[in-house]
């Protein structure tokens, strides 16, 4: 009996998660505590580290 996650997975259990652009770690929006914009996009970090070092150059981390 294995799991069809094709049909499990719905728009309410779908979890957005995004990288933190420094370290490249996964980070939960909702609880994010370290965020900013820039070149109008918004990022998520997971440290005041992080977010530090990016706000330093964000041209580093960000893609092209």
């Amino acid at each position: 009996m294995g799991l069809d996650l094709e049909k499990e997975m719905t728009a309410d259990t779908i979890m957005s998660v995004f990288v933190d652009p420094v370290f490249k770690k996964e980070v939960d929006p909702s609880t994010a505590k370290h965020v900013a914009g820039y070149d109008g996009k918004t990022y998520y970090f997971c440290s005041l580290c992080s977010k530090k070092l990016f706000l330093e150059h964000p041209e580093r981390y960000v893609e092209s």
